[in-house]
């Protein structure tokens, strides 16, 4: 995936959910928020990781980063529609 969208633009700039997040959400990680990042990171194709602290993050994330493109997993398809506007 992340090989497929740096194919879209030159620069991935890559999201990723601390630990607190994850938490707030029910969710956990056998990588901790640092060592995820890393990973991402340590990607040919990744610009950039930052952390996302909470779901209305995305929108002012979309606006700092001028995201031209918008991606998630399927799993969230329809879920964050209302950044199209701003893409």
């Amino acid at each position: 995936m992340l090989k497929r969208l740096s194919a879209l633009g030159d620069r991935l700039i890559v999201g990723i959910s601390s630990d607190e997040f994850n938490a707030a959400k029910g969710k956990s990680s056998f990588f901790s928020y640092e060592e995820r990042a890393d990973i991402i990171e340590s990607c040919k194709y990744v610009t950039k990781v930052f952390p996302e602290s909470n779901w209305e993050q995305k929108r002012s994330d979309v606006i700092k980063y001028k995201a031209d493109i918008f991606a998630m997993g399927d799993d969230w398809e329809g879920k964050f529609d209302e950044l199209k506007d701003i893409c």
